[in-house]
């Protein structure tokens, strides 16, 4: 029985050894851990590549914003779009409207190849079609508001694109 005992004793002092071993390890581990030099000696890299990254994303954000053009760099609405082109485009874009007449669902035939055009010239006569009227009521209610398409024009480089 004596026996039995010492070996039960034996099993438990091993036991608080390989506590103990195991103890100072984790101790060892936190300490590295919670060690902000030695963390920074070993992430200080990655750290400094993180933060390049952030300033650089940073600064190329800022800078883009500051650049963006105000709402005065383009036209607010396609009809101030369409005032400010010049007449001589509008009397052509026009022509193509007219031009593509009745052409497509409005007559029962389907577009593109078996009306004769490309798909691509039917997609852009219909959606023409569909715009410029409103375009152009657009264009002449801010005319008889006084609205200075003229002036407009005249700003983008006066009569030259004009005809006739």
């Amino acid at each position: 029985m004596g026996e039995s005992a010492d070996q039960a004793r034996q099993a438990v002092a091993d036991t608080r050894l390989r506590m103990a071993a195991t103890l100072e390890r984790l101790e060892r581990r936190l300490r590295a851990d919670l060690d902000l030099r030695q963390r920074l000696r070993r992430e200080g890299p990655r750290l400094a590549a993180t933060a390049a990254i952030v300033v650089t994303v940073g600064t190329a954000v800022w800078l883009r914003r500051r650049h963006r053009p105000g709402p005065d760099a383009a036209p607010a609405t396609a009809a101030e779009w369409f005032a400010t082109m010049p007449r001589a485009w509008q009397e052509q874009l026009q022509q193509l409207v007219e031009a593509g007449g009745g052409a497509g669902a409005a007559d029962g035939r389907r577009p593109g190849r078996r009306s004769g055009r490309p798909l691509w010239q039917t997609a852009a006569l219909t959606s023409a079609r569909v715009v410029l009227p409103r375009l152009l009521a657009a264009r002449g209610r801010s005319r008889s508001a006084g609205s200075g398409g003229q002036s407009r024009r005249s700003s983008l480089g006066g009569n030259a694109g004009r005809s006739g």
